[in-house]
């Protein structure tokens, strides 16, 4: 896959730090679920241990903007896995 992809997501508050999302190709009844992303506060991230942060990208503007969990000023994930 190059470029650009879209997708609709639908997330869950798990607790103060955490965030899970559903990612999906489409918004309608055909659409597939392509994959699970995660999204922690910037204090869950400063506890994992050195060789997982990489493995992890900041999410600040779905955040900020309060897309990922339709709650606007959402302000604890800034960074997330999937």
């Amino acid at each position: 896959m190059t470029g650009q992809s879209w997708f609709e997501s639908s997330c869950r508050v798990v607790n103060d730090d955490l965030l899970q999302c559903l990612l999906f190709d489409g918004n309608t009844l055909a659409a597939n679920l392509i994959g699970v992303e995660y999204i922690g506060s910037e204090r869950l991230f400063g506890t994992l241990p050195e060789q997982e942060k990489p493995s992890w990208h900041p999410h600040n503007f779905e955040v900020l903007s309060g897309r990922p969990d339709g709650q606007p000023g959402h302000d604890l994930p800034l960074v997330t896995r999937s």
